[in-house]
């Protein structure tokens, strides 16, 4: 399996951060490729959405803050979405 790659707007430790410390480590173990995976898909429908009406990159500093939040948000989703399978 290739790991995607991560996410521009947040990282696997922002993920791990919003999660917190003890949920991260029971969803991912010590392994970065799924939260990064999780970044990367949360970071990639992002764009698509975003790519039918804006140029991308976004650079503004507030809408990267904006960008980052939502995106953590998705990624939590997915995050949550992977113990549901287990």
């Amino acid at each position: 399996m290739t790991t995607a790659a991560p996410s521009d707007y947040a990282t696997a430790d922002d993920l791990r951060r919003r999660l917190s410390p003890g949920v991260a480590q029971e969803i991912y173990g010590s392994d970065r490729a799924p939260a990064e995976d999780d970044l990367s898909s949360a970071g990639a429908e992002i764009d698509a959405a975003l790519a039918a009406r804006w140029r991308l990159p976004v650079e503004g500093p507030r809408s990267r803050a904006l960008l980052r939040d939502w995106v953590l948000t998705l990624a939590e989703e997915r995050a949550y979405a992977r113990c549901v399978g287990d």
